[in-house]
């Protein structure tokens, strides 16, 4: 059983710092730079995947959990075994699995993404105007009415001793506010009496973003690496980004993308990697290490800076012990940030938003409608065989 962190002073050139262990969640954050956490088979990256989707897994809108790994029979169910999360949120780390992830997350971001103009491009496609009501004065009224509340709001905080600039700007947030609130009303009435069928996907996306709660995703990587390495010496060419490309470096880019990007689509970012010399380093914010031959990949990196590494070398030091089990370093470069986490063993199975749990429900359906009919085949198959025996063919 592992010991308690304490809060403990270290000394790094002279000067007296601290580092203490912090709760999982002050730690993991929704709409953060992706999380990079580095270290070896057996130092915890399971234990640590399965307690961070239990301690968001209810509030989360999606969960992906990309892995190779398969489930280990012997110890299906049991604590800390991956069988604890459901088959519907496991993927293998294929490219195209990871293209088609990523792909989903940045749509769900343009869907969530306010824009006057494309509400009112499906507003035509959908205005039902049989009642011989013209959209083009629907819209004209709103527009009067949202110059109304401008200018009335305005000089509303001027009144209330607010400076030009700031009043204007609030005054525009009010007004904006009443024009999209009424334009995704207008939208949603539309949509629920009117044929759907001449919307693209896009635009389907974007009408149910404005009755969907804002995307909490999570996204884990369980160790990318072996699936890069594999594919760096394949010749076959994918597209990406409209482009064809070799496999290899086309997953690579994903990777840098969603590093990149992964902030501003509403998700928690795990990636769990051996190597660390294939994430370019400055675009590492959050970086976690689970084990001493991690601390020595950010030592052996040229690209770290020097204070960072010292750091790393002094807090691990107190960090990596045997009493320890399942702690980690994390190190927020961005906040020049450190302290320590603890991956706690998931020892039930997990609990689930309502809006999850129907789709395990369903894909768990399925899948057994699937085995029954399997079987069913196999069955008739046999019965085939020995009919054909008995009339000694």
């Amino acid at each position: 059983m592992s010991e308690i962190f304490r809060e403990v002073e270290v000394t790094i050139d002279d000067k007296k710092t601290s580092i203490k262990k912090e709760p999982i969640k002050n730690i993991f954050k929704f709409n953060s730079p992706p999380y990079i956490v580095v270290g070896a088979t057996n130092s915890g990256k399971t234990t640590l995947c399965l307690d961070i989707i239990k301690n968001f897994s209810e509030e989360c809108t999606k969960i992906y959990y990309v892995t190779s790994t398969e489930d280990n029979l012997l110890n299906e169910g049991k604590p800390g075994n991956i069988s604890l999360i459901p088959k519907v949120f496991r993927r293998k780390p294929t490219y195209e699995t990871i293209h088609g992830i990523w792909e989903d997350l940045t749509r769900e971001l343009v869907a969530h993404h306010y824009d006057p103009n494309k509400y009112i491009k499906v507003l035509k496609k959908l205005w039902n105007e049989s009642e011989n009501t013209d959209l083009q004065t629907v819209l004209k009224e709103l527009e009067d009415r949202k110059e109304s509340i401008r200018k009335k709001q305005e000089n509303y905080y001027k009144n209330k001793k607010i400076n030009d600039l700031k009043s204007k700007e609030l005054s525009t947030d009010d007004s904006n506010a009443f024009y999209c609130e009424c334009l995704t009303r207008l939208l949603v009435d539309s949509a629920s009496q009117n044929d759907t069928s001449k919307l693209t996907l896009e635009e389907m996306l974007m009408l149910n973003s404005l009755i969907s709660p804002k995307p909490k995703n999570i996204f884990i990587l369980d160790d990318v690496t072996a699936e890069l390495n594999s594919l760096s010496t394949q010749r076959r060419t994918v597209h990406y980004k409209n482009s064809a490309t070799r496999v290899g470096e086309a997953y690579k880019n994903i990777l840098i993308d969603i590093l990149t990007r992964g902030r501003h689509t509403g998700s928690l970012i795990c990636m769990f990697l051996h190597m660390i010399d294939i994430i370019p380093k400055d675009q590492i914010s959050n970086l976690i290490l689970l084990d001493d031959s991690s601390v020595q990949k950010v030592i052996n990196s040229r690209t770290f800076p020097q204070d960072m590494k010292k750091n790393v070398i002094s807090f691990s030091s107190y960090v990596f012990k045997p009493e320890f089990r399942y702690h980690f370093l994390y190190i927020n470069r961005g906040e020049q940030r450190y302290c320590v986490g603890k991956a706690e063993i998931v020892s039930d199975s997990l609990e689930f938003s309502d809006t999850n749990t129907e789709l395990i429900k369903a894909y768990d359906l399925i899948s057994q409608s699937l085995e029954n009919e399997d079987i069913d085949e196999s069955d008739e198959s046999e019965s085939e065989d020995e009919s054909d025996d008995s009339l000694g063919f």
